[in-house]
């Protein structure tokens, strides 16, 4: 569904209050955060607090977030 919605011409970087890479960070999914790079996700950006999805996937220990941060 996130691909078909990318392919759709979807706004990655789009969101009220994070972008969809930082709830892809924050939620461990690895798979959905190299889609949403593909389609141009903006590493940069951040979200109200100041943090970036890498500091999201980094506040957390599992192996996702880990796969995310190597990413």
């Amino acid at each position: 569904m996130i691909e078909y919605l990318c392919r759709r011409g979807a706004d990655v970087n789009r969101g009220q209050r994070s972008s969809s890479l930082h709830y892809a960070a924050c939620f461990g999914r690895p798979s959905i955060v190299r889609l949403l790079l593909k389609y141009g996700g903006n590493v940069d950006l951040r979200d109200e607090d100041g943090r970036t999805a890498l500091d999201k996937a980094r506040e957390r220990q599992d192996e996702g977030h880990q796969e995310v941060v190597e990413i």
